[in-house]
C-alpha cells in the first residue's frame, strides 16, 4: 500500500495516493513510514494541518526511525506552505543533517530562505552539489504538488533564492 500509494504520488494521482497511503496507516498504525509517506503526499496536496499532524505522529512512533526523513520533508513542505518557516527550516536542517545526499533538506531550506536570497545562497550551492545543473524547472517536474499553483509558488520561492532557470544554464554551456 505505501509502495502503490508513492506510485500514485509522483504521477499526481493525489487522490489514490491519500487512500493508499490512509488505507497503509490503518492497516499498521504503528509504521513510521506510513505515516511519513501519508505526510508527505498531504503536504504535496496542499493540506497543511493533516500533513503536520500525520509527520508528528511518525515521529512520536518512532523519532530514531531512519526513514523518519521522509516525515521530515513532509513537515518542511507543509510548513513553506503554510507560513511557518522557523519550523519549516529546522526541519529542512535536520533532513540535510540526516541525509547529506539527500535533496529535499537544501531545497527546504532555499524555498523558506529564498525572499532573503544572500541567506538562500548556502542552500542553492548544496543544492548545486548534490543536483548539478539542478534548475527551478526541474523542481517543477520533479515535485508532486497537485496544483500549479502550489508549483508555481515553491518553485518562485526557488528563483528568488538563486535556482537557475533553464534558459541560463543553456547561456553557460554554449
Amino acid at each position: 500500500m505505501i509502495a502503490l500509494g508513492c506510485c500514485r504520488l509522483i504521477v499526481r494521482d493525489h487522490a489514490g495516493a491519500l487512500a493508499e497511503l490512509r488505507a497503509a496507516v490503518e492497516a499498521e498504525p504503528c509504521a513510521t513510514l506510513a505515516h511519513g509517506t501519508l505526510a508527505l503526499a498531504l503536504a504535496f496536496a496542499g493540506e497543511t494541518e493533516e500533513a503536520l499532524a500525520a509527520a508528528a505522529q511518525a515521529r512520536r512512533i518512532n523519532p530514531y526511525e531512519p526513514r523518519g526523513v521522509v516525515a521530515l520533508n513532509a513537515e518542511g513542505v507543509a510548513c513553506i506552505l503554510s507560513g511557518r518557516y522557523a519550523q519549516g527550516l529546522a526541519a529542512g536542517n535536520r533532513l540535510a543533517a540526516l541525509r547529506p545526499g539527500y535533496p529535499s533538506g537544501p531545497r527546504i531550506a532555499a524555498a523558506i530562505r529564498g525572499p532573503r536570497r544572500y541567506r538562500g545562497a548556502a542552500a542553492i550551492a548544496r543544492l548545486r552539489e548534490i543536483l548539478p545543473g539542478h534548475t527551478a524547472e526541474q523542481a517543477t517536474r520533479e515535485l508532486p504538488f497537485a496544483s500549479a499553483e502550489l508549483t508555481s509558488s515553491h518553485v518562485a520561492r526557488l528563483r528568488r533564492a538563486g535556482a537557475r532557470p533553464v534558459s541560463d544554464l543553456t547561456a553557460v554551456r554554449e
